[in-house]
């Protein structure tokens, strides 16, 4: 996928803009709902069509994928009194990107290898953990759609010891019902 490829320079941009305050991801308590919708085809499908590029992939906006990408997870709620929907996808290449509508604002991004699912919420923040194998944790502030891969600002945000917790009854941290780990994600691979 398109920043997949750039790998440092996405990182180097997280990190820049968490330094230069612009719109780091908010810790604390979740303020706002949040919950799963199942099965996820059940959500609107909003990623844009996509068109094909000369090297065979899908281009969807800015994100690109070597299959299509299909609806793999879907959560809706409130934050900060305005309705959200975070919409994963995902493909038979494991390349997964999130949708989110916030107060009427659509952003589409990439997050990697990996299923989008939902580990927490924070704040303002979602966190992502795309591929528990490889430990990756991503931070994604929804109301200016951004990623945070960084590792130190994920984990400060995400505090991933609430819920990967190696007890096998990992649930959806900061909220108050409570939703087992990928909880409505489809897993094709």
């Amino acid at each position: 996928m398109s920043l997949r490829r750039a790998g440092p320079l996405a990182l180097a941009l997280s990190l820049s803009s968490a330094l230069a305050g612009g719109g780091t991801p908010t810790p604390g308590p979740w303020q706002g709902t949040a919950r799963p919708i199942v099965p996820p085809t059940r959500c609107a499908a909003v990623l844009p069509r996509p068109t094909r590029d000369a090297q065979g992939g899908y281009l969807y906006g800015r994100v690109w994928a070597s299959e299509p990408l299909r609806i793999a997870s879907c959560w809706k709620g409130t934050l900060r009194g305005k309705p959200f929907a975070l919409t994963g996808y995902d493909n038979l290449a494991a390349e997964s990107a999130v949708v989110i509508n916030y107060g009427g604002k659509v952003v589409l991004t990439e997050l990697g290898l990996g299923s989008p699912r939902v580990v927490a919420f924070a704040g303002t923040t979602a966190c992502f953990i795309p591929s528990p194998a490889k430990g990756l944790l991503y931070a994604v502030d929804v109301p200016n759609g951004r990623v945070y891969a960084d590792e130190l600002l994920a984990n400060r945000v995400c505090r991933p010891e609430r819920f990967l917790n190696g007890t096998g009854h990992q649930k959806v941290g900061g909220l108050n019902t409570a939703y087992p780990i990928d909880y409505g994600v489809i897993r094709t691979y």
